[in-house]
């Protein structure tokens, strides 16, 4: 079995950086709150929506149809935003598995209530490949599935949002009335990791070494509390942005934002192989946003102080045509160089009022306000209200690979957007 430390490598990569912040305080009354589940089945009916297996390998057909009931009532749960009971599915209901996944799934319906967007869904469709399955020595199966699907987004009719190759751990277990049950499950993304900490892990450590399953309900509470908060923070701050650009800024050659957006909606789900891929180092999304700006006509930067270049894999912040700058392929970096560039190259507003993107543009995203940056995207579409505000934004990114997917719809709820000028000689 892999040991635990490359298991929560994968899942921070996955994020393109992850968070092991600890959770916060919360009342006991607060926790239960959070974590509790709808205790009726929704009162909108789901819309149509399918999973099927592409290649289940060797996993049976009862594996297969549970898993399939599992993303099912996921899927029927965000597309009315209103959480059906997962624990009946797991060998045990109040496990911290059964309650970690059932705390993504209320956390994922709260902050998508939160949005000023409709994040409701008018159908999904979701394919699955099993491309591992190991018999343990007690009779049950790990099993690695790798997730395409399609929302249907009612704030955006007519629009396919794509997640590709999203990564799923399960271990599944035969019960004594010969019922295979879900024992572990994990999506290899920060999400998990964010609620879950170190219970997303819980029987999966090959040291020996045990969590006090007691804790379980606690912890994931006060995370989901923890996250809750932030995002309604979020949302009321990007509220109070504004839609107005910095007038006061001037650039001699303009941002080619139908060349970055073409060149986003080639490159997700696949590498261009003219560029080294991050995705298992830390993440490809900054790397991928760089990419796009560059198809975008903003220069290699290698004119002190700012440097922003990828001549080749090899870190290398010097003012030379060789080499990788850290601004390239890191979010914290890259935003420090847009911030603070002068003279040649990019000319960018960091922290722009949030809702005066276009596409073409860059956002940053967090989980935690007092955290570093952990992601970025990049604008594609605009959504706006009646009046013609906008009030949302579709996006593409790599690690997790993400194509026209609503800004507001992450499970990183802290966004700074960066608006991408133009350049200067």
């Amino acid at each position: 079995m892999k040991s635990i430390a490359l298991l929560l490598a994968v899942l921070l990569l996955a994020g393109c950086q992850g968070t092991g912040s600890a959770p916060v305080e919360a009342s006991s009354q607060e926790a239960s709150e959070v974590l509790a589940a709808e205790e009726t089945l929704p009162t909108r009916e789901p819309p149509a929506g399918s999973g099927r297996w592409s290649d289940p390998g060797e996993l049976g057909e009862e594996g297969q149809a549970l898993i399939l009931q599992f993303l099912d009532r996921y899927y029927d749960s965000v597309a009315v935003l209103e959480a059906e009971e997962l624990g009946d599915l797991f060998v045990e209901a109040d496990s911290s598995q059964a309650l970690g996944n059932q705390a993504v799934l209320n956390y994922v319906i709260q902050n998508r209530l939160l949005q000023p967007t409709d994040l409701s869904l008018t159908g999904y469709d979701y394919v699955l490949e099993c491309r591992d399955v190991q018999g343990l020595a007690d009779g049950s199966l790990q099993l690695t599935v790798v997730e395409d699907n399609t929302l249907n987004f009612a704030a955006y009719p007519g629009v396919d949002s794509q997640s590709l190759d999203v990564y799923h751990r399960f271990v599944l277990e035969e019960n004594l009335q010969g019922e295979w049950k879900i024992a572990q499950h994990v999506q290899m993304n920060s999400l998990y990791w964010m609620v879950m900490g170190p219970y997303a892990f819980a029987g999966m450590r090959d040291d020996g070494a045990a969590l006090d399953e007691s804790g379980a309900a606690q912890y994931v509470a006060e995370q989901t509390a923890r996250l809750l908060e932030e995002a309604q923070a979020a949302v009321a701050r990007r509220a109070t942005q504004g839609q107005e650009p910095d007038a006061s800024l001037s650039w001699d050659h303009d941002y080619d934002r139908e060349g970055a957006v073409a060149y986003a909606q080639e490159w997700v789900g696949r590498r261009n192989d003219q560029w080294a891929d991050y995705s298992g180092y830390g993440g490809n999304c900054q790397n991928f946003t760089s990419q796009c700006l560059l198809a975008g006509g903003i220069p290699m930067d290698i004119q002190s102080p700012g440097i922003w270049k990828w001549y080749g894999a090899t870190p290398n912040n010097l003012p030379q045509p060789s080499g990788r700058s850290a601004s390239w392929s890191s979010v914290d970096d890259f935003l420090l160089y847009a911030q603070e560039n002068q003279g040649y190259g990019l000319v960018a507003t960091a922290d722009a009022p949030y809702y005066s993107g276009q596409s073409g543009d860059l956002l940053h995203l967090r989980a935690f306000s007092q955290s570093d940056w952990r992601h970025t995207v990049l604008i594609t579409g605009l959504c706006t209200d009646e009046t013609g505000q906008t009030i949302d934004y579709l996006v593409n990114s790599n690690t997790g690979d993400l194509r026209n997917y609503p800004a507001s719809a992450y499970s990183y709820a802290c966004q700074l957007l960066i608006r991408v000028h133009g350049w200067n000689d």
